[in-house]
Order: structure tokens, then C-alpha cells, then sequence
């Protein structure tokens, strides 16, 4: 019991320390990280949606929203309500172009992340798999992925026999989400760039955030920060929580002890979350018109649950 005690006192007393300019520089690279993303998620709606012409303003008061419901609800919650509530906004639109706008950005943040994770193994900031055991493990799975797959093969067949028209509607809308990669020149003019300048942004943050707590700050060490706390989302729990706290316990192990890599990780995430949530709920109070914080974000919580699952129209017949 001792040893909890200390951690604990080694945490409070990390806290004790940090210089509030740091942390209000890393909060103000936050605000810039959330107009980047939500610009760049406009920007590929509009070319899904060219007839409807969506603004900065609405579709930023729909990811303000989505990302502060993020926080506190498991599984990313707050996409969905993200999503319904920029279909609202759009009279021509469908859920199925609009998530697949989505994907638009995931990719190249995925791409952008993996990017970043592999010259950090390259260099030994991070201990990744050699490619021997990777390929071992893929090896050993072979049969799963086969019995999986064969599995998809037969519901895919079952289900485009009974299902066609929804399905090539559905497809057909997908593309429509993906319309501005039709134009490259475009896509990374209005798109790419800003989702750099947002990773730039998020990088800024996590550098400010290691210097406001006297852990050795590079870009570098920033850049890692930012990978795995993205990765700690993919656990189905409110923002990462507790996942977070361990990644960084793990990436910081050889610039700061585990008390003060734990106090780090838990003042980033309770800022980002205090600054993510704060904007969300003076987004949601915009949005629905309620004076009252809380009934406007239980009112944007409610759009992300649909009464009945949304499948595609069917397309006419003359489609194809």
C-alpha cells in the first residue's frame, strides 16, 4: 500500500509544478486542431453535397459536438450524433455519403499515424515487431482469416441477391461521400493540407503539454504522444481512459518516471476533454436554441439515436 501512496503523492506533487503558460498555449493549439479538422470535413461535404452547400459554421458546430460526446461516451458515441446532425443541415443528403465523408480524413490520419509510428520504430523511440514475427503471427492466423472470409463471401452473396437495389444504392452514395478525391488537385488543396496544419496543431499541443510539465519536450516525442493516444480510442471506453495513461507511462519510460509520465497523460487528456467538451456544449446551445448547457447536449446526444436503423433508398431502376 505504501507504494500507491507514493505514486500518488509523486503525481499530486507533478501537478504542483507545471507553468500555466504552457498549458494555456497547448489548449489554444487544441482550438486550432478542432477548426482544422472541422474545415476539412466541410470542405469534402461540399463537394459530396455541391447542391446543399454546407457552411464552416454548421458543419463546426456538428464535430464540436461529436468530439465533445466523444469524451464521455464508449465506442466513440458522438460520430453518430455528429453525423445526424450535419444531415439535418443538408436537405440532399444521405447517412451513407456523409459517413463515408468521414472516411476521407480517417485514412489519411491513419496514414499520417502509422507514418509516424514506423520512423518511430525505425529509429528505437518505440520496440516494434521485426517483420519475421509479424509475418509468423499472420501465418498462424491463416486459417481464421480464411473460415472468417469464406463466412463474408456467402452473407455477401445471400444478402446481394435479396438486397440489390439497397445495395448498389448504397454504393452509389458512397461514392457520392468520396466525390472530392474525383479531383486530387483539390482534395489535397482543401483537404490534405488542412488536415496537416490540424496533426501540426495536435502535435503543438502535446510539445506544450511535456514542457508545462518539465518533461523533456521535442517534436519527436510529441509526434509519438499524439500516435498513441490515437490508439488508445480504439479501446471501447470514454476517451481512451485509463489506455491513455498506460501508453504513456510506456512511450515516457525513458524520460520520466511513471508518476510523472502518468500526471502528464492525465492533465493532457482532462484538458483536451475540458476544452472539447466546454466547445461542445456552446456548440449544442447554438444548435437547438437552449440556454440550459445540459438539455442541449442530452438534445445533440438524442439525434445520434436514430428510432430505426437508416438503410439506402433504392435507386430506379434505370441506375446501374
Amino acid at each position: 500500500m505504501s507504494w500507491l501512496v507514493e505514486h500518488v503523492r509523486a503525481i499530486l506533487e507533478a501537478f504542483t509544478s507545471v507553468e500555466p503558460a504552457w498549458i494555456a498555449l497547448a489548449l489554444a493549439f487544441q482550438l486550432g486542431n478542432l477548426a482544422c479538422r472541422s474545415t476539412a470535413w466541410r470542405n469534402v461535404l461540399a463537394s459530396a453535397f455541391p447542391q446543399d452547400a454546407p457552411t464552416v459554421t454548421g458543419v463546426g458546430r456538428a464535430y464540436a459536438i461529436g468530439v465533445g460526446l466523444n469524451g464521455w461516451l464508449p465506442a466513440r458515441g458522438g460520430d453518430a450524433a455528429k453525423i445526424a446532425l450535419v444531415r439535418g443541415q443538408l436537405q440532399h443528403s444521405n447517412a451513407v455519403a456523409i459517413t463515408t465523408s468521414c472516411t476521407v480524413l480517417v485514412v489519411v490520419d491513419s496514414l499520417i499515424g502509422l507514418t509516424l509510428l514506423a520512423i518511430a520504430g525505425a529509429t528505437g523511440a518505440v520496440p516494434l515487431p521485426s517483420a519475421h514475427d509479424l509475418l509468423a503471427r499472420a501465418s498462424s492466423s491463416l486459417p481464421l482469416i480464411a473460415a472468417v472470409g469464406a463466412v463474408l463471401l456467402v452473407a455477401l452473396a445471400i444478402a446481394s441477391r435479396r438486397y440489390a437495389s439497397r445495395i448498389r444504392s448504397g454504393f452509389a452514395h458512397a461514392r457520392q461521400g468520396l466525390s472530392i478525391l474525383r479531383s486530387p488537385l483539390h482534395w489535397a488543396r482543401s483537404v490534405l493540407s488542412i488536415q496537416l496544419l490540424a496533426w501540426s496543431c495536435r502535435i503543438g499541443m502535446a510539445f506544450c503539454m511535456l514542457a508545462a510539465f518539465s518533461i523533456p519536450a521535442t517534436p519527436q516525442l510529441a509526434a509519438l504522444v499524439v500516435v498513441v493516444g490515437g490508439m488508445s480510442t480504439l479501446v471501447p471506453v470514454p476517451g481512451g481512459a485509463g489506455t491513455q495513461q498506460a501508453l504513456a507511462a510506456f512511450v515516457l519510460a525513458g524520460v520520466a518516471s511513471t508518476s510523472h509520465a502518468l500526471a502528464f497523460s492525465v492533465g493532457m487528456q482532462v484538458g483536451v476533454t475540458a476544452v472539447n467538451t466546454t466547445i461542445a456544449l456552446l456548440a449544442a446551445m447554438w444548435a437547438f436554441g437552449h440556454l440550459h448547457p445540459m438539455r442541449a447536449l442530452r438534445a445533440a446526444a438524442a439525434a445520434g439515436r436514430p428510432a430505426t436503423p437508416v438503410l439506402p433508398e433504392p435507386l430506379p431502376d434505370a441506375v446501374g
